[in-house]
């Protein structure tokens, strides 16, 4: 009898799940990114196929599963990568489902159904209100986002859920410690996906201390745990041995014990700075808040599953706990921990990274509409309603992840979306044969890398990333990337470094501070330049501004080409041929509807042409100088360098009020960006 009721009860929580799962799945794969995407999709999905390592921490467990992914006979591998990310976003959905229904009983212990608990009708209730959740989850913006495009968020949205699960799972059933292990193994092979999952360790601490405190001193169990943990951990070691095969995208090479933990600590981007001022801090967290209530979530619904929750029984009341520990450990402890800037990019990146407190917040909703749902069976049975009139109320609750569907549909769907793709095809067209391209921005190295080694497009050219260029560790890469070259040899590091310093040294050959990096890469630049631009065509994607490159540099395209000898002045011809090309390349853009809501392809069109715009302020040639900036702004409004130039060249022009006006226009888009607030201080002085 018992194992029937388990049964019984399994088949509830597993419906509505598999319900979820399927419509999530099937309008994930409608919206589904065509091909690449800009950000760090080309980079990852190039680094599966060809089982390199990707940027810090190396992302070994998605690189592993993806590269399984691009084998798959359909379409192109980027497209292969996408899906993987819509599987596992749908995944997340259906599971998240099984955790809503598998603990609103707990939730709401205090709260006396009218009906039986084992009841057809208690079973529909919880359904619909796990799937209402999970589902209005599933089309929100930022999650539905990350699943339709070749990221590693929703691999790691699967995981936490996973994790949720099993330990509800056990929280139910403690002494079944098998549970607890598979949420360790898990938790240490997240970290081998996206190291943010860490976070939710304090709060597994305390539901474990909660539920079962001699567990969390059991030498057994903790040893297991610990075990099971590191063994998840090994997944790490997929970085020396993909490194040492030599594979094209080997990002920091690590191949040596200090390279690797170089790689895996992130060293390369910078050390943690928690302590800041209220002043900054109190933006941060009033930011992350907001972007909880703007994420398309019924936050009123949450409000009376955390009251309710705190006056259940024990377990119910150690899961809100557990939840709302987790809530502040992914959400505030990251805040705390991320210490970032606000300007518009920062929060882009930012609400990623709150994908995990959105799910709890998701699950929160989910008991608000059971308590909810249980106050409405009480009057209905007070006012004599059938239990089919209940359960037809109580099924409006579906409208509310249909009205995230119909509203964030157009910012969320990548349908179309091929604007990655005709880049690199562009980009790759415009590049003469033999030809090596200096990437400095990520989007141009990283999509000429999956249309060369991927696509198999345009073998003859040379791809090297000028941001890697000061890293010695970059070499291995390099080489790879541009066999042939007369590359840098190890003089001309001692003397990049030496002639303009070195500006907090990594013990891995890394660099930080950002007017170090520019005057080193430009000096390794010039050395390129001088040994091989006689030989090849030699192209410039321009990322960080090196001023005297400008003097080489001739529009071409999306990039510039460089000169083996100065160039005295751009001809007439030239400026024609640009502004046709940008001008045609604009009308294209705009004429898809889809560009509209595309920010990171409004973004890099922007940047390149806003390269050229910085190409004529150099040359002081103003009037095609606003021309281009002022077309970059209607590419991108949120491109900042655009802005920037046009200030710098009113100021030159002795325009002041004009450069005041025209950065002010910007600092309204960007208000929290303090970077841009400093620089508009500089031009009222």
């Amino acid at each position: 009898m018992k194992t029937a009721l388990v049964n019984k009860e399994t088949a509830h929580n597993l419906a509505p799940a598999l319900l979820a799962l399927a419509i999530s799945l099937t309008i994930y794969a409608f919206t589904l990114a065509p091909t690449i995407t800009f950000g760090d999709s080309g980079e990852l999905v190039t680094a599966a196929a060809t089982l390199g390592v990707a940027h810090p921490p190396g992302y070994p467990l998605w690189l592993l599963i993806a590269k399984v992914f691009t084998l798959l006979p359909i379409s192109t591998a980027a497209y292969r990568v996408n899906l993987m990310s819509a599987i596992c976003g749908a995944a997340a959905v259906g599971l998240l489902t099984c955790v809503i229904s598998k603990t609103i009983p707990l939730v709401c212990s205090r709260i006396t159904p009218t009906v039986p608990p084992e009841s057809r009708l208690y079973a529909g209730m919880t359904g619909l209100a796990s799937t209402a959740a999970a589902l209005s989850l599933a089309f929100s913006p930022t999650f539905w986002q990350q699943s339709v495009i070749a990221e590693v968020y929703a691999l790691n949205n699967l995981l936490f859920c996973v994790i949720l699960l099993l330990l509800a799972l056990w929280g139910e059933t403690p002494q079944k410690s098998g549970y607890l292990f598979s949420a360790a193994f898990l938790f240490g092979a997240g970290q081998a996906n996206h190291q943010t999952l860490a976070l939710m360790a304090p709060a597994i601490l305390i539901y474990v201390f909660l539920i079962r405190p001699r567990t969390a001193f059991s030498p057994r169990i903790v040893a297991g745990c610990l075990f099971l943990l590191l063994l998840g951990l090994c997944l790490y070691l997929y970085l020396p041995l993909s490194a040492s095969a030599r594979p094209p995208l080997n990002w920091g090479n690590p191949s040596s014990w200090d390279s690797f933990w170089f790689h895996v600590l992130r060293k390369q981007y910078r050390s943690l700075k928690v302590v800041r001022p209220l002043s900054v801090f109190i933006p941060q967290v009033k930011f992350f808040f907001v972007s909880v209530a703007k994420e398309s979530l019924p936050l009123i619904l949450a409000v009376p599953a955390l009251a309710i929750g705190l006056f259940a029984r024990k377990e119910g009341k150690t899961w809100i706990i557990f939840t709302a520990a987790a809530f502040v450990c992914t959400g505030v402890l990251f805040v705390i921990i991320a210490n970032t800037e606000l300007d518009l990019n920062a929060q882009d990146l930012l609400k990623i990274y709150f994908l995990p407190p959105f799910i709890l917040v998701a699950a929160c909703v989910g008991y608000g509409i059971s308590f909810v749902n249980l106050l409405l069976l009480r009057v209905a049975k007070k006012l004599g309603w059938t239990e089919t009139a209940a359960a037809a109320g109580m099924s409006l609750w579906l409208l509310l992840p249909a009205s995230n569907l119909f509203l964030n549909y157009k910012d969320a769907s990548m349908r179309g979306h091929d604007f990655g793709a005709l880049y690199g095809d562009m980009l790759m067209e415009s590049l003469k044969e033999n030809a090596v391209l200096l990437s400095g921005t990520d989007s141009a190295y990283a999509i000429p890398m999956y249309m060369k080694w991927v696509e198999n497009k345009r073998p003859d050219i040379a791809i090297l990333s000028v941001n890697r260029l000061a890293d010695s560790n970059y070499l291995p890469e390099a080489a790879r990337n541009a066999p042939g070259l007369s590359f840098l040899t190890s003089q001309d590091y001692g003397e990049a470094f030496s002639l303009h310093g070195r500006a907090g040294a990594a013990g891995s050959g890394g660099v930080y501070g950002a007017h170090a990096i520019v005057r080193i890469n430009g000096y390794l630049i010039s050395k390129l330049l001088e040994r091989n631009i006689s030989a090849r065509p030699m192209y410039y994607d321009e990322g960080m501004h090196i001023d005297w490159i400008h003097d080489f540099a001739i529009p071409s395209g999306l990039v510039m080409e460089l000169s083996e000898k100065r160039i005295e002045s751009l001809s007439a011809e030239t400026v024609l041929s640009d502004t046709a090309f940008w001008d045609s390349i604009e009308k294209k853009l705009t004429d898809n509807d889809a560009f509209e809501v595309d920010i990171a392809a409004r973004q890099k069109f922007s940047k390149c042409r806003s390269n050229i715009g910085a190409l004529y302020v150099h040359r002081r040639m103003y009037s095609e100088a606003e021309a281009a900036l002022r077309q970059a702004i209607r590419i991108s409004g949120r491109n900042i360098e655009a802005y920037a130039l046009l200030a710098v060249m009113y100021g030159r022009q002795g325009k002041h009020e004009e450069s005041i006006r025209i950065f002010e226009e910007y600092l309204r888009l960007d208000p929290w960006n303090t970077s841009a607030r400093e620089f508009a201080r500089s031009l009222k002085q």
